[in-house]
């Protein structure tokens, strides 16, 4: 079917409906582009990865639930692969959706990778 088509057909409805459902449903259509436009913004790209803070932007930074998703670049025939990061009790948790292998590099460097096996 045509969208214009849709897109009339669902105008008209629309028209037929009392004041207050037609203010509802825009009230509606702004809070989803309001949210589309606020998930857009959490993605962040870092190089080849993919940033975003948290499953909600009125999570407080710094409190227990707050936490950044890295997503690494798409292996070959794969899905994109993920750590989270957050900080509790003063202390860095970092989870993979694959097994972690720690790198020490110095004193006060670790690299830290997700296990290809």
């Amino acid at each position: 079917m045509d969208p214009n088509a849709i897109i009339e057909r669902e105008k008209a409805r629309r028209e037929r409906l009392p004041a207050w459902a037609q203010k509802e449903i825009t009230r509606l259509e702004a809070n989803v582009k309001y949210y589309q436009e606020q998930v857009a913004a959490l993605l962040v790209p870092v190089g080849e990865a993919t940033v975003t803070r948290g499953y909600s932007p009125e999570i407080p930074v710094g409190s227990e639930h707050d936490m950044f998703r890295f997503y690494l670049p798409p292996e070959a025939n794969s899905y994109r692969h993920w750590f989270d990061v957050s900080l509790k009790d003063g202390l860095l948790r970092v989870f993979g959706d694959r097994g972690l292998v720690v790198y020490p590099n110095a004193s006060n460097v670790v690299h830290i990778a997700l296990d290809r096996n």
